[in-house]
């Protein structure tokens, strides 16, 4: 990487030049006279810059590096004539180091580098016989301009040197600068009217940098200031020997500056006295004089290192009246510690003391990288840690130890400094460097091969500091154990990562689908150095990479198979062995059994030998063996499975069904029943069916449990009276039970219907007619008694009289018991009568009829009638008039009132 460096060795001070950028905006910079780009006068005596503005206000910029000596020589005056401003500078007494650039500015210019239209400069050169050179800044030197003016300048060992220039106003420039050509020594000469003035000036080029620090402001002499008192400032960072750095203030109040109360006096440069360092400190004070409550605010102070790196550091002075409230703490010393490597030792305990100025006195509080109280720790915690704090002495501080260091002893400590009215808190970091260890395991994972098409979750944490980095690489293996010669292993990107700041940890976790066989590879890496982990991850679709499949129990008959399989990657064959009582186990073979046939299954991750029984015999029963064998004809591994074969049995119900072949009788509907028909015995297990009058049940009131052992009717209707059948069967033989279900209310209109005669039924029409007759008789009478009083007027026709029974609600109930007590012939015969039912208006042709306990016919489709047709028909007497066909499952032609009876005219 190339390095440029700009080097002043010898010349002038460059006129202070910008890049003008085009701007759509009249140009016209102020005007300085004399109108020249620089000036020469002579040392001892005065000279007045004037600038002049059109419109606007000008002021003067003196060189950067004016001393304090020339401010106190400098005298500004402003006149306005009409539009023009005018601005004068005069100096006084001029010396040599007066040298420089000054520049003429509009009021208000921000950045004089960009408004170029705002600027005009001139170089001023301060003529002496005596002092032919002016030095500036660290190692840099200017000429002065004189007429007769020889330069010249060289290396000390008369090397041959390369990329120097010369220019008047900045000086000898080498650019770029080579370390290996211009790092030396170097003598610069002038010569003048006889004077010679020579410098030598050794050059040491650097390597470009980075970063550089942050400093650190030292408030040691600022406690208790008060208006009219002095107090000073210290700004210092500690930086390798081979950098250069700058450290400059910026004060809250820019009039103290130019009123003559700032003092900053030429930085301070020490080297650390530590063993094994190689470190600096520099520092730059600031004194400010007869202090003001202007003085009060943040003070800057910046570094600036010779690669142009920057840190800045501010801290608030408070300038105080008496007996006035205040804090205030400091800190000498590193706030950033770092232990690492071979310096980290356990019994070499790490510090930190920060002095304290308050009134009243404050309470101090430690906090550690957690950001808990240090004091609340643990008794076991507490050990490492010791503090200690003074107040009442001249020194007043507070101090905390941090011993038996540990990774999870670095992080950021802070103590927090309070009083009534003030709270100070300081900042402190422990860098504990140490390499990353790595932990690696797998969730529900205990060994072997990893299951093919299953997702497993990795998980790795890698511990160090710096808090490392985890990354996962998959590496392809060509067999089981051995990659060598394999392609390079692949970054993965399916996981996720979660830092724990206070351990120093980094937590990856990876999702995986075993899909190929290899290597997964967690690498944890830092700074200083990687570590990495790997788990074997070799896919195979047999439990284990080798196990055996099969029943342990077969029903006596059934064909059945026993498979062994082992995975590619550790084994080269299987063989099957049967178990005898007397002798060595026997090798497996269908030439010796009939019954066996053996057969190969094989993958891309496995192979298997099948055994394949065509029926289950008793002979049969027994214990298996597979046998894997290594790529050396040795055996690797063995399982087992014990066989049983289970023989025929007949099912058998058991006795504790209610299911007697008796009959049920259910006094409410809502009430339900249960049947039960548990399976006793019966090798297979046999198939159970549930039938109604011979039919299927399939009702929505019934729900079969218990894998088939318990009918469960949740409401009962008449629909659902009749022969319930239990049967069991299996291919040896069957079993059933039965039992008859009634309800009540079905016996009571049994009772009643087998009482009524028909001389009843007529003696109770008649008797209804003869009411109808009174009735109509009556309503005549008082129509002719209300005419006597009325003009005559001819009566109209009588209308026919007509009896009619309303379409009224019928329920479940009563539909099924007219319908079965309905016949063809429509005589009420009800002990003899066919049940039909209207099946979309037509009755069925067939029907096969279950003698009924009370000598009554039931039909074996019940359930199935949606239609009760009453049209035509002779009914009992609560259903003699007509009515018309009725759908009872339809909530939507039914009504909430009972039936009545009525006569119309």
């Amino acid at each position: 990487m190339p390095y440029k460096f700009l080097i002043f060795v010898l010349g002038f001070i460059a006129p202070f030049t910008v890049a003008r950028s085009p701007r759509y905006v009249p140009y016209d910079p102020p005007r300085v006279i004399p109108n020249a780009e620089s000036q020469t006068v002579r040392a001892a005596t005065s000279y007045t810059f004037r600038c002049e503005g059109d419109g606007r206000g000008v002021t003067w910029i003196i060189p950067s590096d004016a001393t304090m000596n020339l401010r106190s020589r400098l005298k500004l005056t402003h006149i306005t004539r009409g539009n023009r401003h005018i601005s004068s500078l005069n100096i006084s007494d001029l010396i040599y180091t007066d040298t420089g650039t000054y520049i003429c500015v509009y009021n208000g210019t921000r950045n004089i580098e960009q408004a170029t239209e705002n600027v005009t400069s001139m170089h001023l050169y301060v003529s002496d016989d005596a002092h032919l050179l002016k030095k500036s800044g660290f190692e840099f030197l200017r000429a002065i301009q004189s007429e007769a003016f020889k330069e010249s300048v060289g290396r000390v060992d008369n090397r041959r040197d390369y990329f120097i220039s010369y220019d008047p106003r900045v000086g000898f420039t080498i650019n770029p600068v080579m370390l290996d050509i211009h790092s030396g020594t170097f003598k610069c000469g002038a010569t003048h009217r006889g004077k010679v003035d020579e410098y030598t000036a050794s050059l040491n080029v650097l390597v470009k940098t980075s970063f550089v620090p942050r400093p650190h402001i030292n408030k040691t002499l600022t406690r208790h200031i008060s208006v009219g008192k002095s107090f000073k400032l210290s700004c210092s960072v500690t930086v390798d020997l081979e950098v250069l750095v700058q450290l400059s203030w910026r004060t809250p109040n820019s009039k103290s500056r130019y009123s003559g109360r700032l003092e900053e006096p030429n930085p301070n440069s020490r080297n650390l006295s530590m063993g094994g360092t190689h470190l600096k400190i520099v520092e730059q004070s600031l004194i400010i004089h007869d202090a003001t409550l202007d003085d009060q605010g943040s003070y800057e102070c910046k570094v600036t290192d010779h690669s142009k790196n920057t840190q800045t550091t501010r801290e608030f002075v408070h300038i105080l009246k008496e007996e006035e409230s205040y804090l205030r703490i400091y800190y000498d010393g590193y706030q950033t510690i770092e232990r690492g490597g071979v310096e980290l030792k356990r019994d070499d305990p790490v510090q930190w003391v920060v002095h304290i100025e308050a009134y009243p006195k404050p309470n101090v509080t430690w906090f550690g990288p957690d950001g808990k109280k240090i004091a609340e720790y643990g008794r076991r915690k507490r050990k490492d840690f010791a503090i200690d704090t003074f107040f009442g002495g001249p020194n007043e501080r507070t101090m905390l130890q941090i011993k038996n260091l540990a990774i999870d002893k670095a992080g950021n400590y802070s103590v927090r400094v309070q009083n009534e009215k003030h709270v100070k808190v300081e900042h402190f970091e422990l860098v504990i460097s140490v390499e990353p260890k790595v932990e690696l395991f797998v969730e529900d994972f205990y060994g072997g091969f990893f299951e093919f098409s299953y997702e497993y979750t990795i998980k790795c944490s890698g511990t160090g500091s710096p808090t490392p980095d985890v990354n996962w690489l998959f590496q392809s293996c060509s067999s089981y154990n051995n990659c060598e010669g394999s392609e390079n292993a692949k970054v993965l990107t399916n996981f996720n990562n979660r830092i724990r700041e206070v351990v120093h940890t980094q937590d990856s976790t990876l999702k995986i689908v075993a899909r190929k066989s290899g290597r997964v590879i967690c690498q944890s890496c830092n700074s200083l150095d990687c570590e990495t982990k790997i788990i074997p991850f070799f896919v195979t679709d047999i439990k284990n990479g080798f196990n055996i499949y099969g029943p342990s129990k077969v029903i006596e008959g059934q064909p059945f198979e026993l498979t062994c399989s082992a995975s590619i990657y550790n084994f080269t064959d299987v063989e099957w062995f049967k178990h005898e009582v007397a002798g060595e186990d026997r090798i497996i073979s269908p030439l010796t059994d009939a019954n066996l046939l053996i057969t190969s299954r094989n993958s891309e991750l496995s192979f298997s030998k099948v055994l394949r029984f065509k029926n289950a015999s008793l002979s049969d029963h027994g214990r298996y063996y597979c046998k894997a064998y290594s790529r050396d004809g040795r055996i690797r591994s063995a399982l087992h499975a014990d066989l049983t074969i289970l023989p025929l049995e007949l099912p058998k119900i058991s006795m504790d069904t209610n299911m007697k072949g008796e009959r049920s009788v259910v006094e409410e509907p809502h009430s339900g029943h249960e049947f039960y028909c548990p399976v006793y015995q019966g090798r297979p297990h046999p198939k159970i069916q549930w039938t109604l009058n011979g039919l299927n049940i399939s009702s929505p009131r019934a729900q079969i449990l218990e894998e088939g052992q318990l009918l469960k009717l949740n409401y009962i209707t008449e629909v659902d009276e009749g022969l319930y059948v239990c049967s069991i069967s299996n291919q040896v033989g069957a079993a059933r039970v039965n039992q008859v279900l009634i309800l009540q209310s079905s016996l009571d209109k049994d009772f009643f219907y087998s009482h009524i005669s028909i001389p009843v039924i007529v003696a109770v029409s008649v008797a209804l007619l003869l009411v109808a007759a009174l009735i109509i008789g009556a309503k005549l009478c008082f129509l002719r008694k209300s005419k006597k009083s009325m003009a005559w007027k001819a009566p109209p026709t009588p209308p026919t009289p007509r009896l009619t029974q309303f379409d009224l609600p019928v329920d479940d109930g009563e539909c099924n018991e007219v319908c079965r007590l309905t016949n063809n012939s429509r005589d009420a015969t009800p002990s003899e009568a066919d049940c039909r039912c209207s099946l979309s208006g037509r009755y069925p042709q067939h029907s096969q009829t279950l003698q009924y306990p009370s000598h009554r016919n039931v039909i074996p489709y019940y359930s199935n009638c949606s239609v009760c047709d009453y049209s035509i028909q002779t009914l009992p007497l609560n259903h003699m008039m007509r009515t018309l066909p009725r759908n009872h499952y339809d909530a939507n032609l039914r009504s909430p009132s009972p039936s009545k009876l009525s006569a119309e005219f």
